[in-house]
């Protein structure tokens, strides 16, 4: 049985929507700057406004036994956006926006900021990548991330204690002599193991490489990365999240449409001659890789051994959850006591052109079904459109 926040429904066909719970409104007209939704083992739901061109956040929580709460906006830095929930526990989630590491609590929706401040020194830290894994053991709640402050010319990688909001076993990027510019381009993960991409300068030359980090914060692995072009790999400059698949192979897709391939020994930047419009990589319920986009509608391609996209085939979990939005859809408005029902008139995908086709991978609400969002009607505010915006589960397939 898959739980909805309205009862209990049984397990979604690929395509295939719950009861949708309309949560709120936020500001431009669809598709919205909006990261695929979360949910904690407690039942609460979570969604994030925010994307990488916007120096703000906006998270929302749908509770348990019914309601919503808006007005947690932690954001830090103007250079960068949201990025995405990097994991949950049993009774909140934690996303990364901007500079900063961020916990949502579900049972109120008050958030507040991990380690906004060294605790020695009191000046800023600013985390500069987080791996998307959250790893719950008795003593603590800990992720990886690599920070520094202002101050420090070499940023650290360690584990990050969400709970404490205190920092362990740290080590200092490496190597150190002549290294300025350390640069994120992107993050990712594979249970305990975390995985970034990132640039620096060394003698004057650009150095891009793929880190593998375990669940301590220690470097396991160092692949050289060839290729590519240096003036485009800036800050953030993977689309979504790295994927890892079974066999340890990492692939990205770049703000350039170019894609990173690589495993422990190295890899490389280069581009594909490919059939579609790239807009993320996915990982599928069996650690499989897909190239999503479009092609006259929504689109994968598994990645191969390799990491080369074959080619695309269309992607009928989307295109049949695209289909069922048309016409009048009921919406479950529980906002605020009494509950009760409204229809909204072909309603389309808030993220993406179409269902599940986004940078961010849709993320497990259960058993072959995740969250996703869905744009109702809109209306003008000083010149301005806002969105009403709805959240069902939803069945999800690859081919």
């Amino acid at each position: 049985m898959v739980v909805s926040l309205a009862g209990c429904i049984d397990t979604l066909d690929p395509g295939e929507h719950g009861v949708m719970r309309y949560f709120g409104e936020v500001r431009g007209a669809a598709p919205l700057a909006l990261l695929p939704p979360i949910a904690d083992r407690d039942g609460n739901v979570y969604v994030l406004y925010g994307g990488r061109e916007l120096d703000t956040a906006l998270a929302f929580v749908g509770r348990a036994g019914g309601g919503w709460t808006s007005g947690c906006s932690l954001h830090k830095g103007d250079s960068r956006g949201a990025h995405f929930w990097i994991g949950r526990a049993q009774d909140r989630a934690w996303y990364w926006s901007g500079d900063a590491l961020v916990e949502v609590v579900g049972a109120t929706g008050s958030c507040k900021a991990v380690l906004d401040k060294d605790p020695a020194s009191n000046t800023d830290l600013l985390f500069l990548g987080v791996v998307p894994s959250v790893r719950e053991a008795p003593s603590r709640t800990t992720t990886v991330a690599m920070f520094q402050s202002p101050e420090d010319r070499l940023p650290y990688q360690g584990v990050i204690d969400l709970g404490l909001g205190r920092y362990s076993e740290i080590h200092r990027f490496e190597p150190r002599d002549g290294v300025e510019g350390v640069t994120v381009l992107g993050t990712g993960g594979d249970g305990d193991r975390g995985v970034m991409l990132v640039s620096y300068l060394q003698g004057g030359s650009l150095v891009v490489e793929g880190r593998f980090l375990d669940a301590e914060g220690a470097t396991t692995a160092v692949a050289p990365i060839s290729g590519g072009d240096p003036l485009a790999l800036g800050q953030d400059a993977v689309l979504g999240q790295l994927e890892v698949d079974d066999s340890g192979l990492v692939a990205g897709l770049l703000i350039d449409g170019s894609m990173v391939l690589f495993d422990e020994n190295g890899g490389s930047i280069g581009s594909f001659a490919l059939d579609m419009t790239p807009v993320g990589v996915h990982r599928d319920a069996g650690g499989g890789l897909w190239l999503v986009g479009e092609s006259g509608g929504p689109v994968v391609a598994r990645l191969g051994a390799d990491g080369r996209p074959g080619g695309s085939t269309s992607w009928s979990a989307s295109t049949d959850a695209d289909a069922a939005l048309s016409g009048d859809v009921t919406v479950l408005d529980d906002r605020t006591d009494p509950r009760r029902y409204t229809t909204w008139h072909d309603p389309r995908s808030a993220i993406g052109s179409y269902p599940f086709l986004s940078a961010a991978p849709p993320l497990v609400y259960a058993e072959d079904t995740t969250a996703w969002l869905f744009a109702g009607p809109s209306y003008s505010v000083g010149g301005e459109p806002r969105t009403a915006v709805a959240l069902a589960p939803v069945g999800i397939s690859y081919p």
